[in-house]
């Protein structure tokens, strides 16, 4: 279905209208401002519809519109579809709201601020995205150009959930430290982002994601990271996801010119009455962290300790310092914990991936820190050479998956049958995927007697076994 036929504009007492799902639609039936008591247009992953009818916003009732399309600036015929003013009059809608393919001409500022988000108090998610066909060119005037548009969308502060797409500006509006309430924080192909807003005004955020954003050097400025830092050293102490996704030049969480913050956190001169224990400054850290993905940040070598992180640790082409730092935070006193406690960072972690780690050559013996890892992902790791020790004090493992890990290869060729009797009585699951010189399985792998699935793929097998 492309389209919706235009005598459904008939049915003047309808007041709900689901479109979910319909993938091919692709316009609004014209005179849709006949349905005056529509109260619910829902039309989640309609992502072929090019625009919306003119007069909805004389559908004043409304209290749903899950999605707003704004006619490609490079269409070819004449607008015919609705502009952003259509949303001026539309006070209560609540719930979510995706708005596509804003444009920011030099009239942007103004036909933003018609749209009049700052008076939909009923709102709670809000998803803005910039026509992403335009030519994202460093011209000062279209990157101004965006910087108003975004100026004026400015929502009510009662807002949730915030999602930027394809914005041009260098900068972000004031107004974003403003949304005190924000759980959920999503920046995608801010191309030309150099400065975050500062995050430590976003005291209830559980959801960060960073993607696509190529000029962003530093989660942090100086300034904002001290300001960021409680007496207890916690940061976005509600966060609960991390994603840090292709931030290609991003090298720390904060930045420091000046050394002040290496300082901070250097062991001071001790007088005869404190020890350097006392004057040793804590890294920060995230105490809520449950989810972390890092993909493809190859600089990136400070940020945030995160020792408590339970579901999931995704290290993809960065480096491992960071993670290092945090496992071993607790025996270099750069991690606070109450001297009763037996708590060791990562303890609770139960999935753990790696992939395309260069530096990787054998899993180190701090490895004996996740006590509670069960499924262990390693690809793509060239140098990486042996398995252990680290292997060996995996004590919770249950699912192993190696692929294309070549320097493993001369390991499993050798046939270690002690490394294979630590594994005794875990593993459930071992994948073993693209070793080219392995013609036979390690004879060790008997010892898994409590294995249950054995996936062996992309072997070179003898020719005469191919036959």
């Amino acid at each position: 279905m492309e389209t919706l036929s235009n005598p459904i504009t008939n049915l003047l007492n309808l007041q709900t209208l689901k479109l979910n799902n319909c993938g091919r639609l692709r316009k609004l039936p014209r005179h849709f401002e006949k349905l005056v008591n529509l109260r619910h247009l829902e039309l989640k992953w309609c992502n072929r519809l090019t625009h919306m009818p003119n007069g909805l916003g004389m559908l004043t009732n409304l209290q749903t519109l899950s999605k707003f399309v704004l006619c490609k600036s490079s269409d070819s015929v004449p607008r015919h579809g609705g502009e952003l003013k259509e949303l001026m009059e539309l006070n209560n809608l609540g719930g979510v709201l995706e708005v596509s393919n804003l444009r920011h001409g030099k009239e942007a500022g103004v036909e933003s601020e018609s749209a009049n988000l700052k008076e939909k108090q009923h709102l709670r998610s809000l998803s803005l995205a910039w026509d992403s066909s335009v030519d994202n060119t460093d011209a000062t005037e279209a990157i101004l150009g965006y910087e108003m548009s975004l100026e004026g969308l400015q929502p009510h502060p009662n807002l949730e959930s915030l999602s930027l797409e394809y914005y041009g500006g260098m900068m972000f509006s004031s107004w974003l430290s403003s949304l005190t309430n924000l759980v959920n924080l999503s920046l995608y192909s801010c191309k030309k982002c150099q400065h975050l807003p500062p995050l430590n005004q976003f005291h209830r955020l559980e959801r960060l994601q960073l993607s696509v954003l190529p000029c962003l050097e530093y989660v942090l400025s100086e300034e904002d990271f001290f300001s960021s830092l409680t007496s207890e050293t916690k940061i976005l102490s509600s966060l609960r996801e991390l994603w840090l996704v292709n931030l290609p030049n991003l090298k720390g969480w904060w930045r420091d010119e000046s050394g002040e913050v290496e300082n901070f956190f250097a062991t001071t001169t001790t007088t005869s009455t404190q020890s350097s224990e006392e004057n040793r400054r804590l890294l920060p850290s995230f105490t809520s962290l449950t989810y972390l993905l890092v993909d493809n940040c190859p600089k990136l070598t400070c940020m945030p300790l995160y020792p408590h992180l339970e579901e999931r640790l995704i290290l993809k082409n960065t480096s491992m310092k960071p993670f290092q730092q945090t496992i071993e935070s607790s025996n270099n006193g750069l991690l606070q914990i109450p001297t009763a406690s037996s708590f060791s960072p990562l303890s609770k972690l139960t999935t753990l991936e790696i992939y395309k780690n260069e530096d990787l050559e054998c899993l180190p013996d701090w490895f004996k820190s996740l006590t509670s890892l069960k499924r262990l992902w390693i690809r793509d790791c060239s140098k990486l050479k042996d398995l252990r020790p680290g292997i060996q004090h995996l004590s919770s493992l249950r699912e192993l998956d190696i692929e294309n890990c070549k320097g493993l290869e001369e390991m499993f060729l050798n046939d270690d049958a002690i490394m294979w009797k630590a594994l005794n009585e875990r593993l459930h699951t071992l994948r073993l995927d693209w070793f080219h010189k392995l013609e036979a399985l390690p004879q060790g792998i008997q010892h898994l007697t409590s294995l249950t699935q054995l996936d062996v793929i992309a072997l070179v097998l003898p020719i005469y076994m191919i036959n």
